[in-house]
This record gives structure tokens, sequence and C-alpha cells, in this order.
């Protein structure tokens, strides 16, 4: 078996957390093939790879700005100017890969604040309105039971207050 596949289980805040995961994989020889918001693709290999996770400003969800495009590209060539090889990207990430250990990326805990803030700010957005939209559904749906929407209604609060921190 060649590939393997593994649900991402990881938090925007542990971003060391997933790159330690993909290193650890990269010595039992599984590298990283893509990434998805859920889903992890590993390829066996028997090279010895090193992983390193830094953070996309260009995010995914500007890639149909012209000018951000432009921008990745010229973030994963001064990578690859300093020996990172770039993998892929999801979300507000890129992953680089090198086949000797190089400085970790992006230690600075005052960056790694800013961009925690900068992603909470974004995602609390997205997810209000995704809130406003069940909300608008539930008074407008008449197929439900009162209390079943009752409880899917807390629920879903209480999944998006714990994305938001």
């Amino acid at each position: 078996m060649n590939k393997k596949y593994e649900i991402l289980n990881f938090n925007l805040k542990e971003l060391d957390l997933l790159e330690r995961h993909l290193n650890k994989m990269a010595k039992n020889h599984w590298h990283l093939k893509w990434i998805s918001n859920y889903i992890i693709c590993y390829e066996y290999n028997e090279n010895e790879i090193h992983y390193y996770i830094d953070y996309n400003q260009f995010s995914s969800y500007d890639k149909d700005k012209e000018e951000n495009r432009i921008e990745e590209q010229n973030q994963i060539n001064f990578y690859n100017d300093l020996g990172y090889e770039f993998v892929c990207s999801f979300d507000y990430y890129a992953i680089y890969k090198s086949e000797t250990q190089l400085e970790e990326i992006h230690t600075n805990q005052e960056i790694k604040n800013e961009f925690y803030e900068y992603v909470k700010n974004r995602t609390t957005k997205y997810n209000c309105y995704f809130l406003f939209i069940y909300i608008l559904f539930l008074f407008f749906s008449s197929y439900f039971d009162p209390k079943e929407i009752l409880l899917s209604f807390f629920d879903y609060t209480a999944y998006i207050f714990a994305l938001s921190f």
C-alpha cells in the first residue's frame, strides 16, 4: 500500500503540533502528498524528509485575486531559494519540506499571536454569516420538532463559540 489517509484533527492554533506530527510520520517513511481541511494524504517513500509550516498570509480564500497569487508565488520562490521545497497549502498555511534539517520558520511569538488574531477575526466573521443563515433556516422551516430545533441551535452555537477561541 503506497498511500495512507488520516483525518485532520488539529486546531488552527496547534500549528507546532501538526508540524511535529508530519515529521513523526516522515520518520516512519510516510510523506505528505496533500492536505485539505479534514484529510491528510501520505505517500510511502524511503527518503528522509523534514517538514516546516509557514503562515500563508495570501490565504487560499483570496486566491481569486491576481495580486495574492503573485505574492504567494513570490513567497514560495523565497523559501525555495533558502532550501525549502513547497509541498502544498491549505487554509492559512503553506507546508514546505527539506531533505536536510533547516531552521524553523516563524519562531517569533509576536508574529504567531498577530496571525492567530487575524485568523480568529476572519473565521468568526464567516461563522457569524453561517449562524445567521442557520437561524433564518430555523425560523422559516416547519419540518422539524421545536425541541429538535432548539437542541441543534445550541449545539451549533457551542461549536461556533469553541471555534472562535
